[in-house]
């Protein structure tokens, strides 16, 4: 099976499809996928042996997955059908290759979730480009191209929902809800109905494997690249939603490696794209300019120093401000950071120093903790994260409503955390890396500078 799937590889690699060198730009010469690799091994080195551990996980995963469905298993001799939501990114295109080359029968689906125009006309997302590039990947895999809209379902179901949050002082995520409520529920099910594909895939960086309990569930793992790992985003992602779901690119132990590959398969207008940072919706203006004509109320107030309690400056929206970040302040010494919101006032204190002891906190709330899966942590002890990219923390737990579907749950921290913030989602993790699930935070301890204790000397962001 290995052979036939690096021969399929190898032919992938090596057609000559034609394909501008940046569709975005309208640029006419290419090379083509391929300048004729003779051999399996021309794919290169590492990224070779990336490619070829891809594929043997995603054999099982099928497998496996395949195995859990009440629905009719595809006949012998009929491919597995996948659609693959591509984005003009790397990840996904990769992924779609991956698919490609295991003898799937892959559609890439670009799904469309923001209108691309701000309030003045102008583009504030990259939407343009993006399914320019998409468009010509696929047509390079040879593989269908489909378009869907959900700019509506997103707007309902994921803005709203930010907007009220902002307005309630809270700090959102709305990649969370995002996933959970769009990409894993709405446009899967889409796809599934519309297409009759056996899984959708994405570029997402984590994995999943098969439970070791023996439990007829998959388990959502880390990626193997923990400085890409993606899987707090996809903690409120439901079971029936993942054994229908694959992540080609998660076992990619460097995100370099998928880089390579890309570039091998001549996608060189993906390989070198920038990665996409922070929210698309806001484009390039600064997030208060951005959120101002979408509010319906703004609470304005005063920036107050926290130690003196002077009075620094006025603002006209506390919602422009992050617990954590650095606040512009007119006449200020020294950096000063946000380090407490008085939603009511719509106070914004702020303290000297990114690790000022009013930024710090033993414990949090979060309510409405979603379970992955029937694996719980033992000892009410787990590894934590309350956002993306943080080094995994301990904490210890309490469930207040056990027996609930969606207990709330309080976390204890061995070590305060620095800026945990309402709003934002607290994702609990096993010792080897499986995602138990999240919930969102809906209270904050007292803060170190509440309790007359200074910064922990060796916390490092």
């Amino acid at each position: 099976m290995n052979r036939v799937r690096q021969r399929v590889a190898v032919r992938l690699l090596s057609s000559a499809t034609h394909h501008p060198s940046s569709p975005a730009s309208g640029s006419g010469s290419g090379s083509g996928l391929g300048c004729r690799y003779g051999s399996a091994a021309a794919v290169g080195g590492a990224a070779n042996m990336q490619m070829e551990r891809a594929q043997s996980l995603l054999e099982q995963s099928v497998a496996f997955q395949l195995s859990l469905s009440s629905e009719p298993k595809p006949r012998a001799g009929k491919r597995v059908r996948v659609a693959v939501g591509v984005s003009g990114g790397v990840d996904s295109s990769v992924s779609a290759f991956l698919l490609k080359s295991m003898g799937y029968d892959v559609t890439g689906v670009f799904m469309r979730n923001w209108d691309a125009t701000d309030e003045r006309g102008e583009s504030v997302c990259s939407y343009t480009r993006d399914r320019a590039d998409a468009k010509a990947v696929c047509a390079q895999l040879g593989i269908p191209f489909e378009e869907v809209d959900f700019v509506k379902d997103y707007w309902n179901l994921v803005f709203e929902e930010f907007i009220t949050d902002l307005e309630n002082g809270l700090t959102p995520n709305p990649d969370i809800l995002c996933n959970s409520q769009i990409k894993f529920k709405r446009f899967a099910d889409y796809c599934i109905s519309k297409f009759g594909v056996d899984f959708v895939s994405t570029g997402h960086y984590a994995q999943l494997r098969p439970s070791a309990w023996g439990a007829r569930e998959v388990l959502l793992y880390r990626a193997a690249d923990m400085n890409k790992d993606q899987s707090y985003f996809l903690c409120d992602v439901d079971q029936r939603a993942l054994q229908k779901t694959l992540f080609p690119v998660g076992c990619f132990s460097s995100k370099q490696h998928v880089k390579d590959l890309a570039q091998m398969l001549h996608f060189p207008f993906v390989a070198e794209k920038k990665e996409s940072m922070g929210i698309c919706f806001v484009g390039k203006r600064p997030f208060s300019e951005f959120i101002r004509p979408y509010l319906r109320t703004t609470v304005p107030g005063n920036v107050v120093d926290i130690d003196s309690n002077k009075i620094l400056e006025s603002h006209e929206n506390a919602s422009a401000f992050t617990l954590g970040q650095r606040a512009g302040v007119g006449g200020a010494k020294d950096r000063v950071f946000v380090v407490k919101k008085q939603d009511a006032t719509g106070t914004i204190f702020v303290g000297v120093g990114r690790n000022h002891p009013a930024l710090f906190t033993n414990s949090l709330v979060a309510a409405r903790f979603h379970w992955i899966s029937s694996l719980r942590p033992e000892r009410e002890v787990a590894e934590y994260q309350v956002r993306y990219r943080q080094p995994p923390g301990t904490c210890s737990i309490v469930l207040h409503d056990p027996n609930s579907q969606a207990p709330t749950v309080t976390a204890m921290f061995d070590k305060p955390q620095r800026a945990a913030t309402r709003g934002q989602w607290l994702a609990l993790y096993s010792p080897d890396g499986v995602c138990y699930g999240g919930g969102k935070i809906t209270a904050v301890g007292p803060s170190l500078h509440d309790l007359g204790q200074s910064s922990p000397a060796d916390y490092f962001l």
